[in-house]
């Protein structure tokens, strides 16, 4: 991940905010457990040693690096890691994090990926924990359905992109709004093209396994460096029982992803 913000930071001029949380130990009132005092004074002593070994990590990754950096130590207290990531990316332009690794052995870490892509407000740029790529940004294939989310992708997108970049603009045609999305389509490559992006139209029909494979398929096949995409279009409720392909990017993307919403 420090070396995708990098590549961003360099391209961009941008000032890089690298944020670590630590998370109090939480016993809830539900459970009949006494945990002795040394128990949280060993807990807190180890969130230290680790915070001070993930700075020295992101100090050295930047240090002969010309863009602004700096870092930022926050405690949750009483809130949530994500609650406490939330309120620092308000004043974010975007946000970077690791993606979950799939041989963990809890969810925990994909769980705050979706709140912060859920509640942040700003775009999230999601990168795979082997990442190793030599630019990002450059070559971008947006997913588009006309929705809401999509629009925002779209934009947020753009502003990572400069002229002479490419822009791939996919459509997976279910046929339920084939003549509106095929018009905004144009639309919106017409608006990249004034801005001198290299704009293509692709157009997919749906078939299994679903959109975030076609998504990944054409990242692939055109080596682009980025996946676009709105997030969470639906419900908290339809996205837990039916699944998404915001959550299927998530699990599978071999690209990094911008989720907007």
């Amino acid at each position: 991940m420090l070396a995708a913000a990098a590549l961003i930071a360099r391209r961009h001029d941008a000032h890089v905010i690298g944020l670590h949380t630590v998370e109090s130990l939480a016993v809830y009132p539900g459970v009949a457990l006494h945990v002795p005092d040394i128990v949280f004074t060993e807990y807190g002593r180890s969130q230290v040693a680790q915070s001070e070994d993930i700075k020295e990590i992101f100090e050295t990754a930047y240090q002969a690096e010309e863009f602004a950096h700096e870092w930022r130590l926050l405690h949750s207290q009483s809130e949530t890691a994500a609650e406490r990531i939330v309120e620092s990316a308000h004043c974010a332009d975007i946000v970077l994090m690791a993606a979950a690794d799939p041989d963990a052995d809890t969810a925990a870490h994909a769980r705050l990926l979706e709140s912060v892509i859920r509640d942040a407000g700003r775009p999230v740029l999601v990168v795979p924990q082997d990442f190793s790529g030599d630019h990002l940004g450059q070559s971008i294939v947006l997913g588009w359905n006309g929705t809401r989310e999509a629009v925002r992708a779209a934009h947020d997108a753009l502003v990572l992109l400069q002229a002479g970049d490419c822009a791939h603009i996919l459509r997976v045609n279910d046929h339920s709004h084939d003549a509106g999305l095929k018009a905004s389509s144009g639309d919106l490559a017409a608006a990249f093209d004034r801005h001198g992006i290299e704009t293509t139209l692709v157009e997919r029909s749906w078939e299994r396994p679903g959109v975030a494979a076609a998504l990944s398929r054409e990242a692939m096949e055109r080596g682009a460096d980025m996946v676009a995409v709105g997030a969470f279009g639906h419900s908290r409720a339809y996205d837990l029982v039916i699944g998404a392909a915001t959550r299927d990017l998530l699990r599978h993307s071999e690209v990094p992803v911008l989720f907007s919403r």
